[in-house]
């Protein structure tokens, strides 16, 4: 199973940087909640809307170091540097980035959906929990998300007779 790691930026200057990286592990919900949330922006059609906000609290938040553990710190520096990465994830993996969450706990979960013309956009923001701390992904395509996250539940083509 494939999940996808956000960088996470906050403005505020002291805050003690507990959520530094989001990982989007629920793949056929998130891109199921996308679609069908585009679907209805198209419906919506509110001339001049530049983005639609849901509550969703999707991502799981994770220190830097955690990330460096359960991945290496190759991925960690990746998405550093790239903001956005994609990795494998075992069953156990999955388990403990649940159990680590909950040790980072937010506040006001939404998803940004940029659903105007053109390029269409995704990312998320929160509260780090009892701070008026404003958290943000990195903003991702809603294609490359979608495609990111769909690749596991492709099966591989099957190989032609010879």
């Amino acid at each position: 199973m494939k999940a996808v790691l956000l960088k996470v930026c906050s403005g505020d200057e002291y805050f003690d940087n507990d959520c530094e990286i989001a990982v989007v592990v629920e793949a056929k919900y998130v891109v199921n909640n996308i679609r069908r949330r585009l679907k209805a922006a198209r419906t919506i059609r509110v001339q001049g809307a530049y983005e639609l906000t849901f509550w969703d609290s999707t991502p799981e938040y994770l220190t830097r170091e955690e990330v460096a553990q359960m991945f290496g710190e190759a991925v960690a520096e990746a998405v550093d540097t790239q903001e956005v990465v994609t990795v494998e994830v075992t069953e156990n993996q999955t388990n403990l980035i649940t159990q680590k969450a909950q040790e980072h706990r937010t506040d006001a979960d939404l998803m940004h959906l940029n659903a105007g013309k053109g390029s269409k956009s995704v990312h998320w923001s929160c509260y780090a929990k009892h701070t008026s701390v404003r958290l943000e992904t990195a903003e991702m395509t809603v294609d490359d998300l979608t495609g990111e996250l769909t690749k596991i539940e492709q099966p591989a083509p099957a190989e032609a007779p010879k």
